[in-house]
């Protein structure tokens, strides 16, 4: 008796968290919706002049033109002959193109053709030695590995060694002390997420059909730009979905449907920005608790290639492994923050990015970002480089971006103002600390005549007090071919 007593206990268990699951995924998928008003916005056709401005100058692949022919099909669809499951398709698919059309764009920067010089940062360290690149000297001291990993992993992998590795830790320990400093709270993140999360933060869609096995193809509608490609050694799992805008190619990794086999699809995030967003997903926020800080350090997984000529010029030996790798820690800022507050809060970034840098002893530039180098939630961007002096070039390490209520919207993140009013928060992200391009600069910036190099003071503590990463002679030695090679 006392079993069965046990058996339904268990059953009626099961079935409340069913129906808790069930109701759970009704909530989250109301997150993931365009609001009426955005999409009314797109649709008066008063506004069709500004934003096909906006998507003109950004480059992007949206068209307003199949967003209106698409919602006028479904306006004139009789609901009482159609199937449901027609309309309910037509819906996703005027939902879908809507989240093609980007954001605005701040109208100080609507002319910028190129990248615009705002400052330079701390000065060139004058040397009379010659400066190796991170490469070289890193594999002469045989701190990483990045060759013969096609078994192991694939290519743009690698492996950090002794010193190496414990900078990594160094620096990812001193980038999250310095924000928490800065009232910023750390919040550890999912790496694998829903693929709706993605569209919402601004990754454009993928209409995908799966055909047999894992083999994807892209729908026949879709800009001839955008393309997907499998990665064979994991082809069962994981399929790559890129999507190519006129200057560079960024993408992430899909998981297979057969995997978890809960009817979702589910992606590797590329930044902890999206989880950080979606973490907010479905709040109300009291506007005297904004702007909120929050800091998470990831994994990101990513596919990209060097931007052209130039890329392939600036990334030649250094940046192809280091700062276009498939797989990387990245220490990620993100606030949600009240309308008036977002243009303010870019800037903060900026000066905390600035700040950072700084104390680590590095000279950098920082740049106002053209509307042609937007995703399609930026309304405001800037980009940090940092000079190199290896490669004798500057390599960018970080960027900062407003997204205002893009995000929001579609995440159905709120906040309520004094007069009981409810208004969509803006968020604002930015890169605090992206390993292989800060260990880039450090190694590059602070070589010695002896090809040791000076750690940055601020990093000592977290490091046992060690000031310097010695020339190992053994190593030296043992690797002296490698820098042959490259000579």
């Amino acid at each position: 008796m006392k079993t069965l007593i046990c058996i339904n206990q268990i059953l009626k268990l099961n079935h409340f968290r069913r129906h808790s699951l069930s109701i759970l995924k009704r909530q989250i998928s109301t997150h993931f919706t365009l609001n009426e008003p955005h999409l009314n916005y797109l649709l008066d056709t008063n506004n069709k002049e500004i934003i096909e401005k906006n998507i003109h100058i950004r480059k992007s692949n949206g068209s307003l033109e199949k967003l209106y022919s698409l919602n006028e099909e479904l306006q004139n669809i009789n609901t009482t002959k159609c199937d449901p499951q027609q309309i309910e398709m037509l819906k996703s698919q005027v939902k879908d193109e809507a989240n093609e059309i980007p954001n605005q764009t701040h109208p100080d920067i609507l002319h910028y053709q190129e990248p615009r010089l705002v400052k330079y940062v701390g000065n060139k360290k004058e040397s009379t030695h010659k400066h190796y690149n991170f490469v070289k000297l890193a594999e002469r001291w045989d701190l990483i590995r990045t060759q013969n990993l096609g078994l192991i992993s694939s290519s743009r992998t690698y492996y950090l060694r002794k010193d190496l590795a414990r900078l990594e830790m160094a620096l990812i320990r001193y980038a999250i002390d310095f924000l928490k400093a800065k009232k910023f709270t750390p919040i550890s993140v999912p790496d694998i997420l829903n693929i709706d999360v993605l569209r919402q933060c601004g990754i454009p869609n993928y209409h995908l059909k799966h055909q047999t096995g894992s083999i994807t193809q892209w729908q026949a509608d879709l800009a001839p730009k955008e393309m997907v490609a499998s990665d064979m050694r994991n082809r069962r799992h994981v399929q790559l979905l890129l999507t190519w805008s006129t200057n560079a190619a960024y993408s992430v990794y899909k998981l297979s449907p057969e995997w978890p086999g809960d009817g979702q699809q589910y992606c590797l995030s590329g930044t902890s920005e999206m989880a950080l967003a979606a973490y907010l997903a479905g709040r109300v926020l009291p506007e005297d608790s904004l702007p909120r800080r929050l800091v998470a350090c990831s994994r990101c997984f990513r596919q990209e290639e060097a931007e052209g000529k130039q890329g392939q010029n600036l990334y030649r030996f250094t940046t192809a492994l280091w700062c276009r790798v498939k797989q990387f820690y990245k220490v990620e800022m993100f606030a949600a923050c009240a309308a008036h507050q977002s243009d303010s809060l870019l800037e903060e970034f900026v000066e905390l990015q600035t700040e950072l840098f700084s104390s680590l002893g590095l000279h950098f530039q920082i740049l106002d970002m053209p509307p042609s180098d937007f995703n399609n939630a930026t309304y405001r961007k800037y980009d940090i480089e940092a000079w190199m002096p290896g490669m004798e070039k500057y390599g960018e390490i970080s960027s900062t971006s407003n997204c205002t209520d893009y995000q929001s919207q579609r995440l159905n993140i709120r906040y309520k103002e004094e007069d009981g009013s409810e208004r969509f928060i803006h968020t604002v992200n930015g890169t605090a600390c992206a390993i292989p391009r800060m260990l880039i600069s450090l190694v590059e910036t602070h070589q010695n005549a002896n090809h040791t190099i000076s750690l940055p003071k601020p990093l000592w503590p977290y490091l046992q007090g060690q000031q310097t990463i010695p020339l190992n002679k053994k190593d030296f030695q043992k690797n002296q071919w490698i820098l042959m090679k490259y000579l």
